[in-house]
């Protein structure tokens, strides 16, 4: 298993606040660090053995469009929005992007964590 999540602090120097709780106030699964501790009391209880997990950060070069792309199919945006609301809220963005970053490729802080274990009936 393996998840991504941007740390808390994940937007690019000058960027609005992470856009999903701003447009979705019912999206609550923003501010994460990236890290799932009860992932490893559900992989024990389910039976698996030798749990291992490692985890690293990068920074990850986003175009201004394919930053907007990310951000419309975000859960707390394209996947929970209507389509009227996500085209709004997909306008208003990338006119911050333009004003803020023209030009410009953004550089995302983002974390990897992955847990490696073994099912102990194997």
């Amino acid at each position: 298993m393996a998840g991504w999540t941007p740390p808390a602090d994940a937007q690019p120097p000058g960027a609005p606040p992470w856009p999903a709780a701003s447009v979705n106030p019912a999206w609550t699964l923003g501010g994460g660090t990236g890290l799932y501790p009860r992932w490893l009391t559900d992989l024990a209880t389910a039976g698996f053995t030798g749990i291992e997990t490692f985890s690293f950060d990068l920074t990850v070069p986003y175009p201004l469009e394919a930053w907007r792309g990310r951000i419309r199919a975000s859960a707390g945006v394209g996947a929970a929005l209507p389509p009227d609301e996500v085209a709004r809220f997909d306008d208003a963005l990338g006119r911050v992007l333009r004003e803020r970053f023209p030009g410009e490729v953004l550089q995302v802080p983002h974390r990897t964590w992955a847990v490696v274990a073994t099912r102990g009936d194997v």
